[in-house]
């Protein structure tokens, strides 16, 4: 568990691939850790198969380097679990995240809304709500513990979005 200023925001942001964490709640991370939150960035694949001009391999090797560097400027973690791009087991991935949310303890939970082209945004989508509805149910830390659940602006994922709650990021939007 990492410790915060009190009072202060718990945060996961839940990607289906490298930068997608970054770029649907990147300026609220900045902000969180910035005014002494805690912030963990999921990345459930690596989504190496995603630059036609670099092997997969050699393109995995980048976005881990990078997945990490964000991780930095934004004054956040991450975590990968190891999955490929492609492979989101559920049962595992419910359960990998059913863990991360049990250790982390997250006030709010940031992921991909579900109107989205892209089928491993839809699963992230589904899988993290799963995880966080089996943590509630579990009783794990209590229905006032259950984190609020929010899906981040993605030009990828718009079908049926509709924007409900800004944050003003203009003191970090630099660093985003």
């Amino acid at each position: 568990m990492t410790e915060t200023a009190a009072g202060a925001l718990r945060l996961i942001v839940v990607g289906a691939h490298a930068f997608d964490a970054e770029a649907m709640a990147g300026g609220l991370a900045a902000r969180a850790a910035a005014e002494g939150g805690a912030v963990l960035l999921v990345h459930l694949t690596r989504g190496e198969r995603g630059d036609p001009a670099k092997p997969p391999e050699q393109y995995a090797v980048q976005l881990e380097r990078e997945m990490q560097q964000a991780a930095g400027i934004l004054g956040a973690r991450f975590h990968w679990p190891g999955y490929s791009a492609g492979e989101l087991p559920k049962e595992d991935v419910v359960a990998g995240l059913g863990r991360l949310l049990r250790e982390f303890v997250p006030h709010v939970v940031v992921t991909h809304w579900q109107g989205s082209w892209h089928p491993r945004h839809v699963a992230a989508h589904r899988l993290t709500l799963e995880a966080v509805q089996h943590v509630a149910r579990a009783g794990d830390g209590g229905p006032d513990q259950a984190p609020v659940v929010y899906f981040g602006e993605n030009c990828e994922d718009l079908a049926g979005f509709v924007p409900m709650h800004y944050v003003d990021i203009s003191g970090v939007f630099a660093q985003w």
